[in-house]
């Protein structure tokens, strides 16, 4: 279902939103339903019935209740239960939605779902009416109901591309989390395998077919975009960034940044305050190669630089 394509709800006006706890065997309802509601489960299980469909949702279920119906929650007997609530309004349906009619009652959903995320945000923005959040309350629950009524979306929590081997996966996260630690610490390909359980030998095999380079380019490549990075946000000195990210010295951390970008890290500071450069994305992912720099906002071709650093396919180009 192609949610992304339907036009915005001008009559979406966000009424009441908070979190109740019940005590063992607590009931509230029958009433008639003034207005369209999410519910969450969040803790235990409950008893929903919505007109004459009866359901039962324990934590990670989320219920759409429409207006008119008449429902009623009954909660577990044997343990409390917490859930949260949004009642909103929605006024008249542009064209393109789907028939509200058809919209599913509930959802099973994990537990990291973005949908819960942006849920919690809602909650968060108290009072709704407050000038600070009023802006953003309308948009983060059309965000819910597009995605809700979606359905068939899959999102990985953030981290790595999907499509990697476990132990390529496994060994890039671990090569982070080492790196963010300590950033002066010399990783070794031996200490990368014997992380990864496996031997050296078939992690870079597994490198290779991931990702067309080999795990120690890999560790050297997510240095230098830690200290692109750093250019970009920081005003830190070339010197300061080098120790940040792992390198001997700054000659050192300026000639692997220079083969990998292609300009001086100066150079490419210079250019992105002025936004006349903006960094691809990752230079580690062959999904995301680095094909160029844009230079004065322009795409046309311009002469191509091959990287040394990088299989050949991985190609930088400048003006």
């Amino acid at each position: 279902m192609n949610y992304s394509g339907w036009p915005a709800l001008k009559g979406l006006k966000v009424q009441s939103a908070g979190t109740i706890p019940s005590p063992p065997g607590s009931t509230f309802g029958p009433r008639k339903q003034p207005s369209w509601e999410f519910v969450w489960i969040r803790s235990s299980t409950m008893r929903v019935t919505v007109n004459a469909t009866k359901l039962s949702g324990g934590p990670g279920a989320l219920f759409l209740i429409p207006p008119g119906v008449i429902d009623r929650y009954d909660a577990s007997k044997r343990e409390p239960m917490v859930a949260s609530f949004l009642h909103f309004h929605l006024g008249v349906l542009p064209p393109g939605w789907p028939r509200a009619s058809h919209w599913p009652l509930m959802r099973r959903l994990p537990e990291k779902n973005i949908l819960f995320e942006l849920f919690e945000q809602v909650l968060r923005f108290s009072p709704l009416d407050d000038r600070r959040f009023a802006p953003l309350v309308k948009p983060f629950v059309e965000l819910m109901l597009r995605l809700y009524l979606a359905g068939n979306f899959e999102l990985r929590e953030a981290g790595w591309q999907a499509g990697l081997s476990p132990v390529t996966e496994e060994v890039i996260q671990w090569l982070r989390q080492s790196m963010e630690k300590r950033p002066d610490k010399k990783i070794h390909l031996t200490e990368m395998a014997r992380e990864a359980a496996v031997s050296p030998q078939h992690l870079c095999r597994l490198f290779k077919k991931d990702l067309q380079i080999g795990p120690m380019e890999c560790a050297r490549l997510l240095r230098a975009e830690s200290a692109g990075t750093l250019l970009e946000r920081t005003h830190l000195s070339l010197k300061e960034i080098a120790v940040r990210c792992g390198f001997e010295n700054p000659f050192h951390f300026s000639r692997v940044f220079k083969t990998v970008y292609g300009l001086a890290p100066q150079n490419y500071r210079e250019g992105f305050q002025k936004g006349t450069l903006f960094r691809p994305g990752s230079v580690v992912f062959s999904r995301y190669r680095l094909q160029r720099i844009l230079l004065n906002r322009q795409i046309d071709p311009v002469p191509t630089r091959s990287y040394r650093i990088l299989a050949k396919r991985y190609s930088l180009k400048i003006k």
